[in-house]
């Protein structure tokens, strides 16, 4: 969850799109622990592949009108076993990619539980050592679509791990500071 980050803006604007979209979903139901990990490793993977920072699944949300209907999903009680259900689903991903689940009230007392999941940025997420993907609105494990997987990887190459790290912002004086100039020189 994104400390003072908007999600009621977040699922009206979802709710305005024409149809889903690989990288999020809409759920009136369905609190099946395995296919919330599915969703999990699917959301991840698409994300990165759309090149966007999160995946969403959205429960109380008519995955057809895009009305908020609401629902009674409650993650925070949800158990798989003796183990809370993020717990779980977390110990059953790889890598861990983060994940949280946001619970907002609307209008009339419907409730919208919201998924957001982070887009993987090194490998593909796994659930339960499967690979998945979303095609078109279909949960799909990844192995059937290598075109897919081989773009997927190619998504982690896009920004290096240097520009990753490089400050932009440093003067001349700030970058000389930091480096380590004298030990270089060191034979």
């Amino acid at each position: 969850m994104r400390k003072g980050y908007d999600y009621r803006s977040l699922v009206e604007t979802l709710c305005r799109q024409e149809r889903e979209e690989e990288w999020f979903e809409f759920k009136s139901g369905n609190s099946n622990p395995e296919r919330i990990g599915m969703y999990i490793s699917a959301l991840s993977n698409s994300a990165a592949l759309c090149e966007h920072p999160f995946g969403y699944l959205i429960w109380g949300v008519d995955d057809v009108s895009h009305n908020i209907t609401g629902t009674a999903f409650n993650p925070k009680k949800e158990k798989k076993g003796n183990m809370d259900l993020e717990s779980w689903l977390a110990v059953n991903l790889s890598p861990r990619v983060p994940f949280s689940f946001i619970t907002l009230e609307f209008d009339e007392g419907r409730t919208v539980v919201i998924l957001e999941v982070s887009a993987t940025d090194s490998q593909p997420v796994s659930f339960q050592n499967e690979e998945y993907i979303r095609v078109a609105s279909a949960i799909q494990p990844l192995k059937k679509y290598p075109e897919t997987e081989r773009k997927l990887w190619l998504s982690f190459e896009r920004e290096s791990i240097e520009a990753k790290l490089a400050d932009s912002d440093l003067s001349i004086e700030e970058l000389s500071s930091m480096l380590a100039r004298d030990e270089y020189f060191i034979m």
